[in-house]
């Protein structure tokens, strides 16, 4: 099976399944244009069956270095006492710190969103410059925490097995800038004929 996790204009594809293995996963909401200057990069959590539900994780997430282009808002989705949304670094190519979480404590009535994969973290990317290239993203996990069960016993799972998230922004011009290219190189083919 073939999972798509992104726009279909960045061509990101994941193999296999989701659920397969603890991971973390990329999603970006759209290609990088001056028709849309931003994208939301979505992490998303993925854990064995055998868990119950995602509990925590703290991770960095990192882009290629690039001059003109800078993560902004990082936002913990799963937010409660003691997650932190992350601190973006100087130059914008790097939030560390982030500790998304939930809690799970039936006694208390609280119960955690057992869904799989699980949405749990964001931010936006942006440009100011449309030349054409591809961002890389991945994610340096520290810590990934599932609960077991609904009594909220829980465990880290970081360790061997466990996959980083790794994906691409791409950043294309403007379709005008693209079809005067294509007309230029269609009149410099005339002339030479």
């Amino acid at each position: 099976m073939t999972r798509r996790i992104a726009a279909p204009s960045l061509i990101l594809l994941i193999s296999g399944s989701a659920t397969a293995q603890n991971s973390l996963f990329f999603d970006v909401s759209n290609a990088i244009s001056p028709a849309k200057p931003s994208a939301i990069v979505e992490v998303w959590a993925s854990f064995e069956p055998g868990g119950y539900a995602f509990a925590a994780a703290w991770f960095d997430a990192a882009a290629s270095d690039d001059p003109f282009g800078e993560f902004s808002d990082p936002y913990s989705v799963l937010h409660t006492l003691g997650t932190f949304n992350g601190e973006i670094q100087p130059g914008g190519d790097l939030i560390t710190h982030i500790i998304p979480g939930q809690v799970q404590f039936p006694v208390g009535e609280f119960v955690s969103d057992t869904s799989n994969p699980i949405l749990i973290w964001r931010a936006t990317w942006s440009t100011t410059d449309f030349s054409p290239r591809t961002i890389n993203l991945h994610t340096i996990t520290k810590r990934f925490s599932l609960y077991l069960d609904y009594d909220g016993n829980n465990e880290d799972f970081y360790g061997p097995g466990f996959e980083e998230a790794v994906g691409t922004i791409k950043v294309v011009p403007a379709p005008a800038a693209w079809a005067a290219l294509l007309v230029m190189g269609v009149g410099v083919r005339r002339r030479r004929s």
